[in-house]
């Protein structure tokens, strides 16, 4: 019998095979998110109370949960009026890229790095975590965001095709010193109801800009990747169109059978973990646990192109070290004998 790396075993899966036993994504990949010159918090404000900090396009943000992060400061918005961008938020102000040692940081984030043995991805965000549609809301609100992208379409393109530049800029620097096998565009376009806009206002206000996302990574020589949290089923087929290799973390409210019917192995699905039911809540019990990983990977492995992965949220409720444990062993317990 082949004896495969974690890093080969995935890479099946990216290549459209069968792999030898269902990949963990925690130990089949390593993932560095930023880089750190674009997480960084340049500034803190002393004279406000709790912990506010500015990152580095000098949008504010507030530190209340360390499990959760940094939020956007509520009713403080970079933009007020999406006409006058230009204005409010001027590209003379973005920060340099160029004045980055980029070398240096790629040394830095990726010290602990295995490249023999695992798959390697750099996660890609704008002001605070988010790319395109996040970003947006991140510096007009949330319901700035979707006033713009229905009344002031010009505008709204305008400023993302900008914002677009400059990740573009950003995924070639990355390509060329960090040397990832994937980049991961992170956007999260839903909530765990439907998405936050109709598929036809995705279609036309965000995907030409998550195309040129997917083409700059491809074209750069990595392969592109999407987070998207929520219920986003009904543009998994567009991500797939426009390239996007694999989505995650494929929450479980998806038609996540439609999607791979529908797509095949062309989009991987990297998720299915049930981090809202009785298996993500804090004290449940063992078997509860262990059964809700046999059934996402029943669910979403057969024929290959299904990576599994648990969803942040479970982090942030604070299950505990023996809960994450019981998930851990048995996804690779049960796992290892899937395709066999």
């Amino acid at each position: 019998m082949t004896i495969l790396t974690q890093k080969e075993n995935i890479m099946r899966v990216f290549d459209g095979e069968i792999p030898e036993w269902v990949p963990v994504s925690r130990d089949a990949s390593q993932l560095c998110f930023g880089p750190s010159c674009m997480t960084g918090w340049n500034k803190r404000d002393e004279n406000k109370k709790g912990d506010h900090a500015f990152d580095l396009f000098g949008v504010e943000y507030e530190i209340s949960d360390p499990r959760i992060g940094p939020m956007p400061a509520p009713n403080v918005f970079k933009i007020t009026d999406i006409t006058k961008w230009g204005d409010q938020f001027p590209v003379k102000s973005f920060p340099d890229l160029g004045a980055v040692d980029w070398d240096a940081m790629a040394r830095k984030d990726t010290a602990e790095w295995d490249r023999e043995n695992k798959y390697s991805r750099v996660g890609i965000g704008g002001s605070g975590s988010g790319t395109t549609y996040m970003w947006m809301a991140t510096l007009l609100g949330h319901e700035g965001a979707m006033i713009a992208m229905l009344t002031e379409p010009e505008a709204w393109d305008e400023l993302l095709d900008e914002l677009t530049k400059f990740q573009e800029e950003q995924i070639r620097l990355i390509a060329n010193h960090f040397k990832p096998d994937s980049i991961v565009i992170s956007d999260d376009c839903a909530f765990n109801k439907s998405l936050f806009m109709s598929p036809e206002t995705y279609r036309g206000r965000i995907k030409p800009f998550h195309r040129r996302l997917a083409k700059a990574i491809l074209d750069n020589g990595c392969t592109p990747e999407i987070h998207c949290c929520g219920k986003a089923d009904a543009i998994a087929d567009d991500f797939a169109e426009i390239g996007i290799r694999c989505w995650n973390p494929a929450q479980v409210f998806n038609d996540l059978e439609g999607v791979k019917a529908r797509n095949g192995n062309k989009l991987i699905l990297e998720g299915a973990w049930d981090s809202n039911g009785a298996a993500g809540i804090r004290g449940a019990d063992e078997e509860t646990v262990r059964s809700a990983v046999r059934s996402a990977i029943d669910r979403c492995a057969p024929g290959g192109g299904y990576i599994f992965s648990i969803s942040g949220m479970t982090a942030v409720y604070d299950v505990g070290e023996e809960h994450f444990g019981w998930i851990f062993d048995e996804a690779v317990r049960y796992g290892a004998n899937f395709y066999r």
